[in-house]
């Protein structure tokens, strides 16, 4: 099969976006590119069953002719399904993603990240039209201006939240395993 993987199809909603995209854009020339996909949603839902159902069968359609495409490509392409590389290949030198542990512990906050936290919502509340990349400026420019005995007071609260990790991390991998 040339031409690469076959596509997934558009869904009866996505094929009623596509109907309805111009007509809306026509009807509404004020209105911002984000808006229009509400008020397409708001048409959908206001639909009948009935209504809906010529973009319902379209879709199904679809979907069958991509069945007999996907079915001949990857008989055509055996192992590699979809191109995606098989790990075991002795060529593929990528690297696996390791999952995240969701119930792992957090790990310890460093002295700026911590002194942020506490500082930053009242410099926002002090200055709440200055955008956030402003607001972040700011404190990046305080903390180098921090008085060095202020600075160690945050490096040991950032050290026992290092212990604190640790002791977690240690509790979690002894329940674990």
């Amino acid at each position: 099969m040339s031409g690469g993987r076959p596509k997934r199809p558009m869904s009866a909603w996505l094929l009623f976006c596509e109907a309805k995209r111009d007509e809306v854009k026509r009807d509404n020339p004020e209105i911002a590119f984000t808006e229009i996909n509400k008020v397409i949603a708001g048409k959908w839902k206001a639909l009948t069953e009935e209504e809906k159902k010529p973009f319902e069968e379209e879709a199904a359609k679809r979907f069958e002719e991509y069945k007999g495409k996907k079915a001949l490509y990857e008989a055509e392409c055996g192992d590699v399904y979809y191109n995606r590389r098989v790990y075991d290949e002795p060529e593929y030198t990528g690297k696996r993603r390791r999952v995240k542990d969701v119930n792992a512990p957090k790990k310890g906050q460093n002295a700026y990240m911590l002194w942020c936290h506490s500082v930053r919502e009242d410099l926002r509340k002090a200055n709440p039209e200055m955008p956030m990349k402003d607001i972040l400026r700011e404190l990046g420019q305080k903390w180098k201006d921090l008085d060095p005995s202020e600075k160690e007071k945050w490096e040991e609260k950032a050290k026992e939240d290092r212990d604190r990790f640790l002791r977690e991390k240690e509790e979690y991998e002894s329940i674990r395993y």
